[in-house]
C-alpha cells in the first residue's frame, strides 16, 4: 500500500485497487468499534486504546483522523469500502476497514482492524 501527495490531494494505492483512493480529514464523532453481536470478537486494541498506547496523553479525536471511500468487486457484485485511518505516530497507522453490500443475495457488513507501518521512504 502507497500514500501520498498528488497537488492538493492525499491519496492512497494497492497493487489490487482499480484507482487510488482519495483521502480527507474525517468529519465523524468518536470511532468506536463495539459490536453488538455475541459471535462477533472484540479488536485486540479500540481506537481510544490504540491512541494511549502510541501517541500518549491525547484524546482520538486531537489526532487527524483520515477517511477514504471506494468500491471493491467481490463475488460478483460491487461493495462499498470505508478506510478509517489513525496515525498514532510518524511509523504507524491504526485503521479500520469496512466492506459493506450485497453479493449473492446476501447483503453483508465486514469490518477489520489493522495496522499500516512504514516500510520505506
Amino acid at each position: 500500500m502507497s500514500i501520498w501527495v498528488l497537488g492538493e490531494d492525499l491519496l492512497l494505492d494497492h497493487p489490487e485497487m482499480t484507482e487510488p483512493m482519495v483521502l480527507t480529514l474525517a468529519e465523524e464523532g468518536r470511532w468506536v468499534t463495539e459490536a453488538d453481536h455475541p459471535e462477533i470478537p472484540e479488536p485486540a486494541l479500540t481506537p481510544d486504546e490504540a491512541v494511549l498506547a502510541w501517541a500518549g496523553d491525547c484524546d482520538q479525536e486531537d489526532l487527524p483522523r483520515l477517511i477514504g471511500q471506494s468500491h471493491v468487486a467481490m463475488a460478483g457484485s460491487v461493495m462499498d469500502m470505508t478506510l478509517r485511518m489513525l496515525p498514532v505516530d510518524m511509523d504507524t497507522i491504526y485503521a479500520i476497514l469496512e466492506i459493506e453490500g450485497a453479493a449473492q443475495g446476501q447483503y453483508a457488513v465486514a469490518r477489520r482492524v489493522v495496522w499500516l507501518n512504514r516500510a520505506g521512504e
